[in-house]
């Protein structure tokens, strides 16, 4: 596995409203830059769009704890989007077909973490299904 170097790093905080809170500025950035749907192109997917709105809804389904340690690492996910080269991971999804890509990053402070795009095989729009980070335990 090959990690790409980002100088972002994860927003800092133990309480979830305030992680919350600094991750939706984050995501209302990217919302500004966008005409439509807050979107970010990524190089190491051909330049393709990926749309980061289905990340916000499914950050609101976990627990607080998860949510919290998810949201963390959303301003080091869109910074390895637009900046990264390496090629990704792909995975199909037997049960929906969909296409799952895995970029493997490094934070500013040395936590290394995972974002995960999926890829609809019908219309081939590609969303921000997760980020979060490597366990130390394993």
């Amino acid at each position: 596995m090959n990690y790409f170097k980002i100088k972002t790093r994860p927003i800092k905080g133990t309480n979830p409203a305030e992680i919350t809170k600094k991750a939706m500025y984050e995501f209302h950035i990217v919302e500004k830059r966008s005409r439509r749907l807050p979107s970010v192109r990524c190089k190491a997917l051909g330049g393709s769009r990926i749309f980061l709105g289905e990340y916000i809804n499914h950050q609101g389904q976990k627990t607080p704890l998860d949510r919290r340690r998810r949201l963390r690492f959303l301003p080091c996910a869109i910074d390895l989007l637009e900046n990264t080269n390496l090629k990704p991971t792909t995975k199909v999804n037997p049960n929906t077909r969909e296409t799952l890509y895995r970029l493997y990053g490094v934070a500013g402070n040395g936590e290394k973490f995972v974002v995960q795009v999926a890829e609809n095989p019908k219309t081939g729009n590609k969303r921000l299904m997760s980020s979060f980070p490597i366990d130390r335990t394993k």
